[in-house]
């Protein structure tokens, strides 16, 4: 997962849970689910490419240093499916329907892969994104699937701790007065600990793509490191916030650990 972070001292987060915790929002990989029954055929665009093209040049270099029987993981970016739906762009039914079309193209990939030898791990629900591994000796081949528009090395990413708010000039913006009310920003981090004073009550909504709590469990998207509380901070807190009334989406994609 490309992600790119800026950090800062973490502020300490209050002792306990709050009492109001954020709605807790699912993480649902379509690869589980059953493959969605849709109206009409599946449709889309085929990449035509060659392979080579296909893949970004560090994967080339990854691949490059590897042996031809080593297994790599790897991140598959499928075309876009065509959509069909009487439904507004941007409202909740055209969003439904064009996730069962997604899924439905993951399944399908998945599915042609699997006879290259191709392992998938997880899905998207609303990108056209499948995760897996394949052995070296047959990455070409995946790339070559006139549905793949892009494979790329699944590297482990780690946070790094600089002085974020200088970084992105966060003074300067709080000077302009902007208050983002009514404005939601998810913050893609370690979590954020919603009961933090600087914090609580506008956490709206958490999530956890790490598998760190079950989805049942109160600390579901809670913030086990410090660093997504920091950059919470920086973006919405109360006392020196670029936008202290916004409310904050809490997404776990990094482990107590950094990684």
């Amino acid at each position: 997962m490309r992600t790119l972070i800026f950090g800062v001292l973490a502020m300490a987060a209050s002792a306990g849970l709050a009492d109001e915790k954020p709605h807790a929002l699912p993480v649902i990989d379509p690869l589980l689910q059953p493959v969605p029954k849709l109206e009409r055929q599946l449709v889309y665009t085929p990449d035509l490419r060659p392979a080579s093209e296909k893949i970004v040049p560090f994967l080339r270099q990854k691949s490059s240093e590897m042996e031809t029987d080593e297994n790599i993981k790897i991140i598959v970016t499928l075309v876009d499916p065509e959509i069909f739906s009487k439904a507004t762009p941007g409202s909740a039914e055209h969003d439904q329907v064009r996730a069962s079309h997604i899924a439905a193209l993951e399944h399908d990939f998945v599915a042609e892969a699997a006879s290259l030898g191709f392992l998938s791990s997880f899905a998207l629900k609303h990108s056209p994104i499948v995760c897996g591994e394949v052995l070296k000796s047959n990455l070409i081949a995946v790339a070559d699937l006139a549905m793949v528009r892009a494979v790329e090395f699944d590297l482990e990413m780690w946070i790094n701790r600089v002085e974020g708010g200088n970084l992105i000039r966060s003074p300067e913006l709080r000077a302009r007065g902007g208050r983002g009310k009514d404005i939601g920003i998810a913050v893609l981090d370690t979590g954020i600990a919603w009961d933090h004073p600087e914090l609580r009550g506008r956490v709206s909504v958490r999530a956890d793509f790490t598998d760190t709590e079950p989805y049942e469990s109160d600390h579901y998207g809670y913030d086990d490191e410090g660093h997504g509380t920091s950059c919470a901070g920086i973006i919405a807190g109360t006392t020196r916030g670029m936008a202290p009334q916004a409310h904050l989406w809490s997404v776990k994609v990094i482990r107590s650990n950094g990684s």
